[in-house]
């Protein structure tokens, strides 16, 4: 039996006369779905949630990835995990913001809420910390097995602008740059491969969350 490669390509792989296979003769932009929306929260609103996240020392964690591991040459950071019914400060700003913007990101990809299940935001969300030298140090997605396919979006808002401390899309050629009360949001999926841009001097501070479908409720 031929290997699972040859399966997928198939006669089809090797056919120099079919159409879907032939390179177009000239360049086609297409778009990142990666989209920014400043001043999505106010220099006040970010601080409140700062402030609200040194205040829970009790709370804070050190930053897990995947099915919460600790794996500090992948990531460092300090968090603080909120729920969307816990009536802090912290909820209420990120909930207004949210409701605010998602409904901007759809009217860019109508598909959303056109050919998809009913999906919504993630139960939970985190805010986190990361000091000089500290970040997400490898490029990951949110959606690597089956029991993470119930995301479909993030959503990132940075809480303090630090001028080498973005965050970069290495396949678009994109580097955004951490600017107080920025929200940006991109699709969960293998295509939006990301990592931090690590700061060598200042403490960067962002929260994030996902939205997923809601009827695989395993994150919601």
């Amino acid at each position: 039996m031929n290997n699972l490669s040859d399966r997928c390509t198939g006669h089809l792989g090797r056919s120099h006369n079919n159409p879907y296979l032939q390179y177009p003769k000239f360049h086609r932009s297409f778009p990142s779905f990666i989209s920014v929306y400043d001043n999505a929260l106010s220099k006040e609103e970010c601080q409140i949630i700062i402030d609200e996240f040194e205040d829970d020392k009790d709370l804070q964690r050190p930053g897990a990835v995947g099915n919460n591991v600790l794996k500090p040459k992948t990531k460092i950071s300090t968090d603080v995990r909120h729920n969307l019914s816990d009536n802090s400060s912290v909820t209420k700003l990120v909930v207004k913001c949210l409701n605010s913007n998602i409904s901007k990101y759809t009217d860019e990809h109508p598909e959303l809420n056109r050919e998809l299940d009913p999906w919504s935001c993630t139960y939970t969300f985190n805010v986190q910390k990361y000091k000089s030298n500290e970040g997400f140090f490898k490029e990951h997605c949110e959606v690597t097995d089956l029991k993470s396919s119930a995301l479909l979006l993030v959503w990132m808002i940075y809480l303090n602008t630090v001028e080498d401390g973005g965050t970069i899309f290495p396949k678009y050629n994109i580097k955004l740059q951490a600017r107080e009360g920025r929200l940006v949001i991109w699709p969960a999926h293998w295509t939006h491969l990301h990592k931090g841009e690590i700061s060598k001097t200042k403490t960067k501070y962002i929260t994030t969350g996902w939205i997923g479908f809601t009827d695989r409720g395993v994150f919601l």
